[in-house]
C-alpha cells in the first residue's frame, strides 16, 4: 500500500479498535471516569447568566406593567425555558406561564439564587425587587413525576444533554414546607452509573463514525490508483466495511446501547430468539445485502472465460436455489415477519401508516434486494450462458416440487399458490436471461416482487385481525 493508504488503513483501525476495547472491556469504567455535578454546575451557571441578563433587562419593568406577550423579551423568556413570575404588594400580577407554582420569597435589591425542590422537580430561582416588583425567575433543571411509566419519566431538561442520566435515589420521604418547596444548599446529585453510561454511547458514537470517514477515505485512495477512479473497487471496500459492521452490531458486539431505541425493543416486533426486534431484522438484512453487493461485484470483475459451463446439474442447482429462495422469503419469512409483529401493514386506510410501517416496509425492500442478487449471482456463475429451453425445463420441474411443498407443508391456499407459480416462471426471464440488467428490468422484478409480497400481505394481516378479534 502507498502512504496515504497506510495512513488510513492505521487510522480507522487505532479509531476502531479504541471503540471496541471501551465497549467490551474492562478498561471502559476508568476511561470515562468525570464529576458529573461538576458538569451539571457548569450548565446551571451558564442558565443562571442568562437569568441575570433577563432580571437586568431594561424594559422589564415596563414588559411587566403592561403585560405585554408581544414582547421581544417574552420570546427570550421561553426559548431559554425559564419561567418569570412578579408580585406587587404581595398580589401576583404577572406570570409567563402556570407551569410553576411560585412562592414568595422574602426579595432583596441585588440578586438572590436558591436551588429548590419539590414534587414537580428541582428549580434553579433567581429573584430581585424592581421598584414596587418582586420578580422571580425560575428554571427547572430536572422534572419529577409520582410514578414512572413509558410516557413519564423522570428526566433532565432536554436542553442539558442529560439524557438518559438520573438522580441518586434518596429513600427519606420529601418533607415539604408551607411554601411547597424544599430550599437546598447544594445541586443534587447525578447517578455517576447513568451518566457515565450516556458519556460512552456519545464516545462509542464518535469512534465508530470517525473510523468509518476513515476507511471511506481508504477505499477513496484504494479506487484512486493511476489516477482513474475505479468504481468497482470502491464500492467492494464501502459494502463490505458495512456488511461487517452490521454484522457485528447484529451479534452486539458493538453497538450494545441500540437496545434503549424503541426499534431495538421486542415489545413492537419479536421474530425468533436470534431476531430478537425489528432493528436486529434490519441490521441482518443490510448486513446480507452489502454482502451480496461485495460477491456480485467480484464475480462481475473476473474474466470472462472463469466461469462454469452450464450442463442440466447446474441447471436444477439454479433453479433450486431460485425456488427455494422464492419460498423461504414468502412462506416463511413474511408470514413471521408481519404475525409476529406489533406493527399495522394494512394500508388500506392511510391512517395505519406510521413510521413504524414505514421502517417495515423498508426492510421489506431489502427482502427485494437480496431476491435481485443472488439471482444476479447465479447468472454471474455461467456469465450468462444460460441455454433457455433447456433450463426452463429443469426450472418447470422444480418448481412443481416446491408448489406441492408449500400446499402440503406450508398449507397455502389455492390463489396464494397460483401467484407463487407464476412469479417463480416469470422471474428467470427478468434477472436469469438478461445479460445487462437495465433500470426497466428492474422496474418489471419490482413488479412482480410487490405483486406476490401484497397478495401474501392481504392474506396474513386478514388472518391477523380475525386473531385479534377471538382475542
Amino acid at each position: 500500500m502507498k502512504l496515504k493508504e497506510s495512513i488510513f488503513f492505521i487510522l480507522f483501525l487505532l479509531s476502531f479498535c479504541t471503540a471496541l476495547l471501551i465497549e467490551n472491556f474492562a478498561l471502559k469504567d476508568d476511561f470515562l471516569q468525570q464529576d458529573a455535578n461538576a458538569l451539571l454546575s457548569h450548565k446551571l451557571n451558564k442558565k443562571l447568566t442568562k437569568q441575570e441578563q433577563i432580571l437586568s433587562d431594561s424594559s422589564l419593568t415596563a414588559f411587566i406593567d403592561k403585560f405585554d406577550l408581544s414582547n421581544d423579551l417574552y420570546k427570550e423568556i421561553k426559548r431559554q425555558k425559564i419561567s418569570v413570575f412578579a408580585y406587587k404588594h404581595q398580589c401576583l400580577v404577572f406570570w409567563t406561564d402556570n407551569l410553576i407554582q411560585p412562592y414568595n420569597f422574602p426579595c432583596s435589591d441585588s440578586f438572590k439564587k436558591e436551588i429548590l425542590q419539590n414534587k414537580k422537580g428541582w428549580f434553579q430561582m433567581l429573584s430581585i425587587r424592581k421598584g414596587e416588583f418582586d420578580i422571580y425567575c425560575y428554571y427547572q433543571f430536572y422534572q419529577s413525576y409520582p410514578f414512572n411509566n413509558d410516557f413519564f419519566v423522570d428526566a433532565f431538561n432536554s436542553e442539558m444533554s442529560f439524557n438518559h442520566v438520573s438522580l441518586k435515589e434518596n429513600s427519606s420521604p420529601l418533607q415539604l414546607g408551607s411554601s411547597g418547596y424544599i430550599s437546598h444548599s447544594n445541586l443534587p446529585e447525578i447517578n455517576q452509573e447513568s451518566f457515565s453510561g450516556k458519556r460512552k454511547r456519545q464516545m462509542l458514537e464518535f469512534f465508530y463514525s470517525i473510523s468509518f470517514v476513515f476507511f471511506l477515505g481508504f477505499s477513496i485512495q484504494i479506487a484512486n490508483k493511476r489516477q482513474v477512479f475505479n468504481a468497482r473497487r470502491f464500492v467492494i471496500c464501502l459494502m463490505s466495511f458495512v456488511s461487517v459492521f452490521n454484522l457485528l452490531a447484529f451479534s452486539n458486539i458493538v453497538l450494545k446501547h441500540k437496545s434503549d431505541i424503541p426499534l431495538f425493543s421486542p415489545d413492537l416486533a419479536a421474530y425468533s430468539s436470534s431476531i430478537p426486534s425489528l432493528g436486529h431484522s434490519i441490521l441482518l438484512m443490510t448486513g446480507i445485502v452489502s454482502a451480496l453487493i461485495v460477491v456480485h461485484q467480484l464475480l462481475s470483475s473476473l474474466k470472462q472465460k472463469s466461469h462454469i459451463e452450464p450442463s442440466k446439474r447446474l441447471y436444477l442447482t439454479i433453479s433450486t436455489v431460485q425456488w427455494g429462495l422464492n419460498y423461504l422469503v414468502i412462506f416463511v419469512v413474511l408470514p413471521k415477519y408481519i404475525l409476529n409483529s406489533r406493527i399495522n401493514y394494512d394500508f388500506k386506510l392511510l391512517a395505519n401508516v406510521d413510521e413504524n410501517t414505514l421502517i417495515g416496509l423498508f426492510n421489506v425492500f431489502l427482502f427485494f434486494f437480496v431476491i435481485l442478487l443472488i439471482n444476479r449471482i447465479l447468472s454471474n456463475l455461467v456469465k450468462y450462458r444460460i441455454n433457455q429451453s433447456s433450463f426452463l425445463k429443469s426450472h418447470i420441474l422444480v418448481g412443481l416440487i416446491f408448489a406441492i411443498l408449500s400446499y402440503f407443508i406450508s398449507n397455502a391456499n389455492g390463489f396464494l399458490l397460483i401467484c407463487f407459480s407464476i412469479y417463480g416462471l416469470l422471474l428467470p426471464f427478468w434477472v436469469i436471461f438478461i445479460k445487462k440488467l437495465l433500470f426497466r428490468h428492474i422496474v418489471v422484478l419490482g413488479l412482480l416482487c410487490s405483486s406476490i409480497f401484497s397478495v401474501q400481505f392481504e392474506q396474513l394481516n386478514s388472518y391477523k385481525e380475525k386473531e385479534h378479534r377471538k382475542l
